[in-house]
Parts: C-alpha cells; sequence; structure tokens
C-alpha cells in the first residue's frame, strides 16, 4: 500500500506525522497545499534539524521517497532536494555467509516541478527499474560539481 507522511520543522529526525493512503495525484495536491514558504522560513530561523518533507512509502517495497521544496524571497522555487530509501541485497563481511538486506539512501538536488513529479509517478506506479535509473541519473549530476 502507498502511503504519505510529513515530516516539518523542528521535528527529530525520525519523527514524521503518518497520513494514510495515497496516490499519486492526491500526493502532488497534498504537496501543493502544504505550507512550504512557512516552513522554509522557520528552518531559516532554527537552522537546526530537518527540514520539512513530503514523504511517499511503500512499506511493502520498503522503499520511501522523501521530497524537500525550497523557498526564498516569500515564495516557492523550482528546487527540490530529495532523498530516497530501500532496501539490497549485499553479502556479508568478504563475501561470504548469508545475504542479509542492508539500507541504502541516495541524497540529490534537483530543478523542476515536472523532474520530481516524474519521480513521484514512477514511485507511486511501482516502476522501480525506471525510477531507479532517474535517481542515479539525478545522483550523478547533483554530485558531478564535487
Amino acid at each position: 500500500m502507498l502511503t504519505w507522511a510529513i515530516q516539518r520543522v523542528g521535528y527529530a529526525d525520525e519523527q514524521v506525522d503518518q497520513q494514510g493512503a495515497t496516490d499519486v495525484d492526491a500526493f502532488l495536491r497534498a504537496f501543493d497545499a502544504f505550507p512550504w514558504v512557512e516552513q522554509n522560513g522557520q528552518w531559516d530561523e532554527l537552522q537546526d534539524g530537518p527540514m520539512a518533507a513530503l514523504i511517499l512509502q511503500n512499506e511493502a517495497d520498503k522503499r520511501k521517497l522523501w521530497i524537500t521544496a525550497f523557498a526564498s524571497d516569500g515564495k516557492l522555487n523550482d528546487s527540490f532536494f530529495i532523498a530516497v530509501e530501500w532496501t539490497a541485497p549485499r553479502k556479508s563481511l568478504f563475501g561470504f555467509g548469508q545475504i542479509k538486506m542492508v539500507e541504502e539512501t541516495a541524497t540529490f538536488s534537483m530543478v523542476g516541478r515536472p523532474n520530481m513529479e516524474q519521480l513521484c509517478r514512477l514511485f507511486c506506479d511501482s516502476r522501480y527499474e525506471e525510477f531507479d535509473r532517474q535517481i542515479a541519473k539525478w545522483v550523478e549530476r547533483d554530485h558531478d560539481g564535487d
């Protein structure tokens, strides 16, 4: 089942407010209704802890898509911070023994509402092969300047 959650400025790192079942269109409506400008302003004052994020969750597939929208000069801009969590099989130390599931994370910045929506649609449709390709592309693009 696809669900979503909210993390607000001032919350502990793992603290979220679960919102229940969703689909991509309902999630994007909630994204548009979220007080991003206010939350960005609060974070600018605190400069501590997590920024606000909306989170898409697929518990069955053990995947999460965290999205933060940036605002400046009192208005939402076209930039996003994305974090993706998933589990992947890994061999134990030195490649011997049992394979275990390990949590993986990728983070990157992206520009463009259509790009953010595309990730949401791929995630909500469980099109993980294409989703993972897009994530890899954005991670590489974001980290090219490092």
